[in-house]
């Protein structure tokens, strides 16, 4: 991976509505001029084995991003 920084956004509740939170981080890559690359991760602290109430699951989503560069040579 090249040099960079990674958002992390901590995501409670179902797996179904996690869209949401990814589209909160990519609002936010665009208000901020950066940009994200590949891999985009979803780490899943908890689950059904481990938590029977979905509201109590938890996810860290992380995206490796970089500012945006409009100068291109």
């Amino acid at each position: 991976l090249a040099p960079g920084s990674v958002l992390r956004v901590v995501y409670s509740g179902e797996r179904k509505n996690i869209s949401k939170a990814h589209q909160a981080i990519q609002d936010y890559i665009l208000d901020h001029n950066l940009q994200h690359g590949l891999p985009i991760i979803e780490e899943y602290q908890t689950s059904i084995t481990m938590e029977s109430d979905p509201s109590k699951w938890v996810t860290y989503i992380y995206y490796y991003v970089t500012e945006y560069n409009t100068n291109t040579k």
